[in-house]
């Protein structure tokens, strides 16, 4: 993993293509005349459906190039393990390569290279993914190959002993011995003092090593379920064609009796508390091969799937949300939070001029929030390439003191935020990637595509009053706040 700065590392590329997170680099010649708005995009035709076993199907055709794009999504990652699971999504899903009953790990590598596909998997927080980019002739054998690995998966005790170091090594090269890496994990020890996002989902060397044969077969067992997965299919390709494909490999799965999904009976998970910050952190890391300052401000917020309801009193979503007192929906709070990430991302307002053109503080600002997060999810602002001359700490100070009056954002800004974000989710919808990513958002927290459609269109009715409350209220709370400087000479 190369060096980047700790947002841009701490946000993976399909991160920044959620949907409410972009943040435009370009910069809008000024606007004196009044706000424009620009049209609400329409969301593509997405069919969907639930085959006999539980098993979702989203399909999005899009003819612009004969190329399809073939995911199966498994809600199923880190945030899912017990404490003695601790890295156990993230080694299952390099099992699930080895090969199952019906075909060897060689058989199935030659499969995909004769087809001339792009495949691979990934392994996050909330979801695990297995993905394929071929020509439309070839859906066919990815979705066999898929479905067999659901149903026929052999997990040979020499090659989980073998993948189990080949994971260390992983680790060892990513993380070990990558500073920013290691500080990632040390950031996530420190701001999630209970949630599972705390640990990493690597795992560390100890919990790989604790990992069984056992606990891997009812992990699994537990998880890759039919009803727990959805299929989704975007490119060249029709409905009633994939549908034909998808109730031929997948319909006739059934699922493993024993291990099922357990719900909790109590009106609350446990596992997913995470108090509130009692008092602001401050953390200074000292990095080598970096040649100016950075502070990075990261503060604990909400999603768009939050509510106080689904959290316990001493909950900080619970608390946060309180805080609106119901004059702002809780989806009102995370869609303002979006835009305000964009505002004090773009070049052309006031606080980017204030910081990098007016002071020459730092060579950037930005800010990033991702709002599809399961669990709790972070809202990051940084000033990178710091002048040298200036004390760090003090100006970390300044830019807080800043952030905490909120009243530079004017209507403008917010008009020309809401049309950068529209635009470019417009865009996306030419990009595979990108609709894939919008399909396992609705899979992952249950919503249908006229909700999604909803959410863009309350994100355009979001007022002015909306985001100078909200930004006044994310800023009074207590951040983490990280000086990255240059390694002291030797």
């Amino acid at each position: 993993m190369s060096k980047t700065s700790f947002i841009t590392h701490f946000l993976s590329a399909a991160t920044l293509l959620f949907l409410f997170s972009f943040s435009s680099h370009a910069s809008p010649p000024p606007n004196t005349l009044a706000p424009q708005s620009v049209t609400v995009p329409q969301l593509p035709l997405i069919h969907t459906t639930i085959l006999k076993n539980g098993m979702r199907l989203m399909v999005v055709e899009n003819p612009r190039a004969p190329v399809v794009l073939h995911t199966v999504t498994y809600k199923v990652g880190s945030i899912d393990e017990k404490p003695e699971e601790h890295g156990l999504a993230h080694l299952l899903e390099h099992i699930r390569h080895r090969g199952t009953s019906k075909r060897s790990e060689e058989t199935i590598e030659t499969l995909l290279e004769t087809i001339g596909g792009v495949y691979n998997a990934s392994t996050g927080n909330d979801f695990t993914q297995y993905y394929q980019r071929i020509q439309p002739q070839h859906l066919d054998k990815v979705m066999e190959l898929e479905a067999e690995r659901l149903q026929f998966l052999v997990i040979d005790p020499k090659k989980f002993k073998s993948e189990k170091k080949i994971v260390t090594e992983e680790r060892n090269l990513r993380v070990d011995n990558e500073p920013q890496s290691l500080f990632y994990e040390e950031f996530r020890n420190l701001i999630f003092r209970v949630h599972p996002y705390r640990n990493p989902t690597i795992g560390f060397d100890a919990d790989i090593q604790e990992l069984s044969l056992e606990k891997t077969i009812n992990f699994h067992d537990r998880y890759y379920q039919p009803h727990n997965a959805m299929i989704s299919v975007v490119g060249d390709v029709s409905f009633p064609h994939v549908l034909a494909l998808a109730e031929k490999y997948y319909g006739n799965i059934p699922p493993t009796q024993k291990n099922q999904n357990q719900k909790t009976h109590s009106k609350y998970d446990p596992t997913l508390f995470e108090p509130p910050a009692r008092a602001p952190t401050f953390h200074i890391t000292h990095q080598e091969k970096i040649y100016a300052p950075s502070i990075n401000l990261s503060w604990k917020t909400t999603s768009l799937t939050d509510n106080p309801s689904l959290f316990p009193p001493d909950d900080y979503r619970h608390i946060f949300l309180k805080k609106f007192n119901n004059k702002i929906s809780p989806s009102q709070v995370a869609l303002s939070l979006s835009i305000l990430s964009e505002i004090l991302t773009n070049e052309s307002f006031s606080f980017f001029k204030t910081f990098v053109h007016e002071t020459q503080y730092a060579h950037s600002v930005s800010a990033s929030y991702n709002p599809w997060k399961r669990g709790p999810t972070l809202f990051y602002i940084q000033a990178e390439n710091i002048d040298n001359t200036k004390n760090v700490e003090e100006l970390s100070q300044t830019l807080l003191q800043f952030l905490k009056n909120p009243s530079f954002i004017s209507k403008q800004n917010l008009q020309d935020a809401k049309n950068s974000i529209l635009l470019s989710f417009a865009y996306s919808f030419d990009d595979l990637e990108s609709l894939d990513s919008m399909l396992t958002k609705l899979f992952i927290h249950n919503k249908t595509p006229q909700e999604f459609q909803n959410l863009i269109q309350e994100l355009n009715n979001i007022r002015l009053e909306h985001i100078h409350t909200v930004a006044k209220t994310l800023f009074h709370e207590h951040p983490f706040v990280n000086l990255e400087k240059p390694s002291p000479p030797s």
